[in-house]
């Protein structure tokens, strides 16, 4: 993008709003996406989504509405020709080990799952969609949710017994790592699914450990966890 490109943005993640009796916060959400998109952007991220498990698992109306039907109300309002980038999870492949290619027939059965593929679906009526299978980690933007990253470093200074499992593997991106990649990919005009992680996973207790060993922690992850990983 060149220097002259400006950058929007709409943050509705448990939004917290002070409304009048009588005044729907679905529409007033609605009305401020439509706004925003008024002013036609070339490229719009998506990244907002219903992703706690449990959560999802206990409401999963809420989830397929948070998940697959705001995905599909942006794209109907991006009635002009702009890139729309979705970032789905690496939750829709099975538990079979991988690794896993974007054609192969997803297996999950958790609601996480189900409502990102649905997702995923409403993305894809974009003709320039660029949707992006991943996991990544890096410091929370919000104060009410921890990344996992964060958890790790409070679990080794906090004085807790934290569980980091070894049967457990993923292949995450950093944060910024992801962003680049992200405008690289929109840069190249690049369409369709796509993985996007690190070119070897680990386990979550291989994850804790580097992440212990980045902040100077590994003494305490030791003691927690026999400095095994």
């Amino acid at each position: 993008m060149d220097s002259s490109a400006h950058i929007g943005g709409c943050f509705l993640a448990n939004m917290k709003l002070l409304l009048p009796a009588g005044v729907n916060a679905t529409l007033l959400i609605a009305l401020r996406l439509r706004r925003l998109l008024a002013c036609e952007p070339d490229v719009v991220i998506h990244a907002a989504a219903m992703t706690n498990i449990d959560e999802c698992e206990n409401e999963p109306i809420k989830a397929l509405a948070a998940n697959r039907d705001t995905t599909y109300n942006i794209v109907e309002l991006l009635s002009y020709n702009a890139k729309f980038v979705y970032i789905s999870t690496d939750m829709v492949y099975s538990d079979i080990p991988g690794p896993h290619r974007e054609k192969m027939t997803w297996g999950r059965s958790i609601c996480t799952a189900r409502v990102k593929l649905a997702g995923e679906k409403s993305a894809a009526i974009n003709p320039r969609h660029l949707i992006l299978r991943t996991n990544f980690f890096g410091p929370s933007q919000v104060p009410w949710r921890q990344s996992l990253s964060d958890w790790v470093l409070q679990s080794l200074t906090d004085g807790s017994t934290p569980i980091f499992y070894n049967d457990v593997w993923w292949s995450p991106l950093h944060i910024k790592t992801l962003s680049q990649t992200i405008l690289e990919l929109v840069e190249a005009n690049v369409v369709g699914i796509y993985n996007l992680g690190a070119r070897t996973g680990l386990s979550k207790s291989q994850f804790a450990l580097q992440v212990a060993e980045h902040k100077g922690l590994y003494d305490r992850y030791k003691m927690c966890c026999g400095g095994t990983g």
